[in-house]
């Protein structure tokens, strides 16, 4: 049921006393003393409190699919089932602010009146400050004020979720239908002691230079650099770090990843599992939040995880070994095109012939893909001014002698905070489903991270060399 809530709460309601002395008149005066204190009409500016109805916590729980979840460590088939359970609300939060319209200073005055003569003499002989005297009291809303610019600070970018998902199965799926290639290591195996001579080369040289050529000064520098400037770099010093980068990467890397394919294929067992995770963040949408004036604004705090898992079971450890063992020509044939890991960055091409060509030679095989969603978005409202400021007037007696009280300075009353928080969107969520190993799906999307950022960027700078010395000649 929705709750009950003030509009208006009243954090301080003004007192005023209901009497006040005049000063005897001037005619029948007698000798004695009076005190004058200024008389009001009453209350001003408190509004009626009305109720307001909203709900706190909104939530909707759903679940579905097999009955059992399954146990972390139970047997793979048995708790690689379709499941789903999802668990959405929303949490309002009041927006308070004080408010109030009315203060005052108030002064009291002692005198005494006498009669000397024929007539009546008054005269006060000291003041007395009292108050301030206000009312204020909290707004309660549970939404912004309308005509309030919000903005949107991150989003899911559903393109990045479904590349995600994708990447993920890819990855899981060629872990477990291949793990060496031993096709394409034949076809470059002419290429192999020209890249171990390099290789080694390159690290003797690194080593025995290491003083000389990549002094500790050039280090510094090249560590505030990116990569696409450090390749670029008119410094010999810069830019023999980003080709010896590229030795490293593309004559010494390859040699350590397929002896790490080697020795995983020797190990295969008959159960075969693979698991590849893929996190998801909450994406900038560049929105800039204005430096004054009142907006509201929404971030979301959380993530989506992906993972995939796959099962092969064999029946001889002898197939098990053989089946890692990839002869694949369709394979060979796209990694020997020149340039085709730079297609995979921004597609998954290769994956998808791996899967499509490759058969598992298995008793029997499963894989399932879940999706682990935390996250929730929350909603602020920025006031225009964080606080909240009581214009003071100062009243004296009404009737008494010539006087004015000193000046006040204005009562100013603390907001609970510049950033209000008045809604929280939550979602949490679990999904499992299966997939076929064999079932390639083509997408487009771009994969880059910092080594293949640099890899281009140098790829891109010897290609502008060697074209610039064609022209030259």
């Amino acid at each position: 049921m929705p709750t009950s809530y003030l509009t208006h709460e009243v954090i301080q309601k003004a007192e005023y006393p209901s009497w006040s002395y005049t000063w005897p008149s001037e005619d029948g005066c007698y000798p004695g003393f009076a005190t004058l204190y200024n008389a009001f009409d009453g209350e001003a500016g408190l509004p009626n409190p009305s109720t307001l109805y909203y709900e706190p916590l909104t939530e909707q729980v759903v679940r579905g699919g097999a009955t059992r979840k399954g146990r972390r460590n139970a047997y793979p088939p048995f708790r690689m089932t379709p499941y789903f359970t999802r668990r959405t609300g929303t949490r309002q939060h009041l927006i308070r602010q004080i408010d109030g319209n009315y203060a005052r200073v108030i002064w009291r005055q002692y005198g005494h009146s006498y009669k000397p003569a024929s007539s009546c003499v008054k005269s006060y002989d000291w003041n007395e400050r009292v108050g301030p005297v206000y009312n204020s009291w909290y707004v309660n809303s549970t939404s912004p004020p309308g005509g309030t610019t919000h903005y949107d600070l991150n989003e899911w970018d559903q393109s990045e979720i479904n590349d995600a998902r994708q990447s993920c199965m890819d990855a899981a799926a060629v872990e477990s239908l291949q793990s060496y290639d031993a096709l394409t290591e034949l076809a470059e195996a002419r290429e192999i002691p020209a890249m171990v001579a390099h290789g080694s080369s390159v690290v003797s040289s690194i080593l025995k230079s290491l003083r000389n050529k990549h002094t500790l000064s050039n280090l510094r520098r090249a560590a505030h650099w990116r990569p696409r400037d450090l390749v670029r770099s008119t410094s010999k010093a810069l830019r023999d770090i980003g080709n010896d980068w590229m030795a490293y990467r593309y004559g010494i890397m390859p040699l350590v990843y397929s002896y790490h394919d080697i020795v995983k294929t020797i190990h295969r067992g008959m159960n075969v599992r693979d698991r590849k995770s893929r996190l998801v963040s909450p994406r900038s949408t560049g929105s800039t939040l204005p430096p004054s004036g009142s907006y509201s604004f929404s971030q979301i705090e959380g993530s989506i995880t992906f993972a995939a898992t796959t099962f092969l079971h064999y029946y001889w450890n002898e197939v098990t070994r053989l089946s890692g063992v990839s002869m694949n020509p369709l394979v060979t044939a796209w990694e020997l095109i020149p340039y085709s890991f730079v297609v995979d960055w921004f597609c998954n091409m290769g994956d998808s012939i791996i899967r499509a060509t490759t058969n598992p030679n298995c008793g029997f095989h499963c894989a399932c893909i879940s999706q682990r969603s935390n996250y929730s978005k929350n909603y602020y409202y920025h006031p225009a001014n964080s606080s909240k400021s009581l214009t003071v007037s100062v009243y004296k007696c009404s009737n008494s002698n010539s006087w004015t009280p000193p000046s006040e300075p204005p009562i100013v009353l603390s907001n609970p905070g510049a950033d209000l928080l008045y809604k929280e969107e939550f979602v949490d969520a679990y999904q499992r489903d299966l997939f076929d190993v064999n079932a390639a799906h083509l997408t487009f999307g771009t994969s880059i991270n910092w080594k293949r950022l640099l890899d281009s960027a140098a790829m891109a700078t010897n290609f502008l060399m060697s074209l610039m010395r064609g022209i030259r000649r």
